[in-house]
């Protein structure tokens, strides 16, 4: 038997291209943006992949929540999309810390990726994953 939860919609994921964004030397992990200028990383947006759809059951946290981490809450979490396994290794893509929410149940939104906790175990496998979303990328 198989767990999962149902009242499932359509997300859709951008995900982050590692490779294809060019760092801020001056600050690490932050994308550097072309213009030359300062201010570099608040306005630089990273590389992307293409967009991918996957179904999922979306959570968001009141104010009096908060997302357990592995080093303790994460406090900027608003809340998390639970997603099959199956169907990520379906669309071939492993999320990320950095991945990027655009679309939920055909309404466009933003939000970023800033943990992703394996979850719903039965018999031994991992189920699922909880991708816990914020408003802004983590460190901003």
């Amino acid at each position: 038997m198989k767990p999962w939860a149902g009242h499932t919609v359509d997300v859709v994921i951008e995900q982050l291209d590692a490779d294809g964004t060019t760092k801020d030397e001056t600050r690490p992990g932050e994308p550097e943006i072309d213009d030359g200028g300062w201010g570099k990383g608040d306005d630089a947006e990273p590389a992307r992949k293409d967009v991918v759809t996957v179904r999922g059951q979306m959570k968001r946290y009141t104010q009096a929540e908060m997302m357990p981490g592995l080093g303790g809450d994460v406090p900027n979490a608003k809340g998390h999309v639970l997603i099959q396994r199956e169907d990520l290794d379906a669309a071939e893509i492993t999320l990320a810390k950095g991945d990027k929410i655009t679309s939920v149940a055909g309404v466009a939104c933003e939000l970023y990726i800033i943990d992703v906790v394996p979850t719903v175990t039965y018999g031994g496998e991992c189920y699922a994953v909880q991708a816990v979303y914020a408003d802004r990328p983590a460190g901003r």
